[in-house]
């Protein structure tokens, strides 16, 4: 694939990738868990279930290490995660370490937000979260799914495109955007992609050691990005929200373009490098849109139950979380205890609060004279920056902030 070529040189430990068996090799045993789906969210509740002693089988269609279209931004959250894998460490001697976030409002007025941000590309974190799950004794294999079906005993069989058909007691659904298994096994809500965003790699040699995003007239409230990946490689793209007001559909790939060539640092940054990659682009859906994370033998976590956050379109760090509750409550179904229920009780009481404020903070940016109005206070309140920082950290309700009192506290701050 494309991703294997873009990162060659850097952090070359990783690009093996974990062991990962084809389909046909898998044996026919019975697995207490199948988990569909090596992203984020399948890998990280493999390992749990794995550490618990469970014979756990990670399966995914892609052969690893393999691409996936991401701003490739780990949020706190996605760090802590990865710390109570014990792995935090590795992933941030791989990935990049950026200090500064500058924010652009559509009139081009730049507000500067400090903080602890890491970037590592997808290839490279997937590829270290698999491995883990392979070294807590899941087997890794490759193996694309079709179908699956309960069956009288209680058990599920899983039909591959090529291989055997699988026995498991149950079964992890963690296949991002793509929804027809969850659906099928009425988990995921029928709901189209509340986002798209696209993305390619640059390698220049322009210096940009910080991270940028244009909140644009043209694409609110989305934006477009740079982030600095690796030395010398950037990820350059954008995000475009589906509900823009009445306005006509956005084409991302061309917004993406207009971007490249209008915008001082994207245009400085082209011309002093070359594309690293072609154009890639995923589906998003936010705001936990499933109505039903769990279902007899059926769990299902991250993107396709929507765990992407509005406005901000970051999604790993929600996802991982995820992973881990639905192993607890596998673990727990497996123990007969009601592990469906429980797994449901924790996402509504846990995960679900969290998204009110984005979605307020996505409808007030949807306005191009209120993105202009918070970027000329941010600049005179150093309080309203800290907040604006603590919201990108994970650590503020996005409503404090995009609100009334929240503009109001900001004048006297």
């Amino acid at each position: 694939g494309e991703g294997r070529g873009e990162g060659e040189g850097v952090n070359e430990p990783l690009t093996a990738g974990p062991l990962q068996i084809p389909g046909e090799a898998i044996p026919e045993v019975h697995w207490d868990v199948a988990v569909v789906g090596a992203g984020p969210a399948g890998t990280v509740a493999a390992v749990r279930l794995a550490e618990a002693g469970r014979r756990v089988l990670l399966l995914d269609a892609a052969s690893f290490p393999r691409d996936k279209a991401c701003g490739d931004c780990l949020s706190p959250d996605a760090l802590r995660v990865l710390g109570r894998l014990g792995i935090e460490g590795e992933a941030r001697a791989t990935g990049r370490s950026v200090t500064a976030l500058s924010i652009f409002s559509p009139s081009r007025r730049e507000v500067v937000l400090r903080g602890d941000g890491l970037t590592l590309r997808r290839e490279l974190l997937d590829t270290l979260l698999a491995r883990r799950a392979v070294s807590a004794g899941a087997l890794f294999a490759r193996g694309e799914v079709t179908a699956t079906e309960a069956q009288p005993d209680g058990t599920v069989r899983l039909a591959l495109a090529s291989g055997p058909s699988l026995s498991a007691r149950y079964v992890l659904l963690a296949t991002g955007a793509r929804l027809q298994l969850a659906r099928r096994a009425g988990l995921a809500a029928a709901s189209k992609p509340e986002a798209v965003a696209v993305r390619r790699y640059v390698r220049s040699s322009f210096p940009l050691e910080r991270m940028v995003a244009f909140y644009d007239r043209s694409i609110l409230p989305g934006y477009f990005w740079i982030f600095p990946v690796a030395e010398g490689l950037y990820n350059v793209g954008c995000g475009v929200f589906c509900r823009r007001r009445g306005r006509a559909p956005l084409n991302p790939a061309s917004a993406l373009d207009i971007f490249t060539r209008t915008f001082p640092l994207a245009r400085d940054l082209l011309a002093a490098g070359e594309p690293a990659s072609s154009l890639r682009g995923a589906a998003l859906r936010c705001g936990l849109a499933a109505a039903r994370p769990a279902a007899g033998a059926f769990f299902a976590a991250g993107e396709v139950l929507g765990t992407t956050f509005p406005s901000t379109g970051e999604g790993i760090g929600q996802a991982m979380e995820s992973g881990e509750m639905a192993a607890e409550g596998i673990l727990e179904a497996l123990a007969g205890n009601p592990g469906g229920q429980r797994y449901a009780a924790r996402l509504a009481a846990e995960l679900a609060p969290r998204y009110r404020g984005y979605r307020i903070a996505e409808a007030w940016l949807a306005r191009p004279w209120l993105a202009e109005l918070l970027a000329w206070q941010a600049g005179r309140s150093a309080w309203l920056r800290e907040r604006l920082a603590a919201i990108l950290a994970e650590g503020a309700d996005p409503a404090d902030v995009f609100s009334l009192g929240g503009l109001w506290r900001s004048l006297w701050s």
